[in-house]
C-alpha cells in the first residue's frame, strides 16, 4: 500500500511539534480551555457528592418517635380540613 501524501512520513512526534507551533500564538486560549475542563469536571465530580449528601441527610432512620411524631402531624391536619369541610362556604367578599 502506498503513502496517502508522497513524501509523508509517519514520525508522530514531528507531526505533533507541527501541530504545537500552529497552537503557539493561542496559547493563552488553550490554557483558559484547560482550565475550564478543569473547573467544569470539578463541578460535575461536586455535584455527585452533593447529591449523594442531600439523599442521606433527607431521609432520616425510621424510629417509633418519628413515626409517631409524624401521625400526630398529620392527624391535627386532618381534623382541621374535616372541620373546615363540615363549615358552609363563606361568601366572597
Amino acid at each position: 500500500m502506498s503513502d496517502p501524501v508522497p513524501g509523508a512520513t509517519a514520525d508522530g512526534a514531528a507531526i505533533y511539534r507541527r501541530l504545537l507551533g500552529y497552537v503557539r500564538p493561542h496559547s493563552g486560549l488553550v490554557a483558559l480551555g484547560v482550565l475550564g475542563m478543569v473547573l467544569f469536571a470539578a463541578t460535575d465530580v461536586s455535584q455527585a457528592l452533593f447529591v449523594n449528601y442531600f439523599l442521606k441527610a433527607a431521609f432520616v432512620e425510621v424510629t417509633p418517635a418519628a413515626i409517631q411524631a409524624t401521625v400526630a402531624r398529620h392527624s391535627g391536619h386532618m381534623a382541621t380540613v374535616r372541620y373546615r369541610a363540615s363549615q358552609p362556604p363563606r361568601e366572597c367578599v
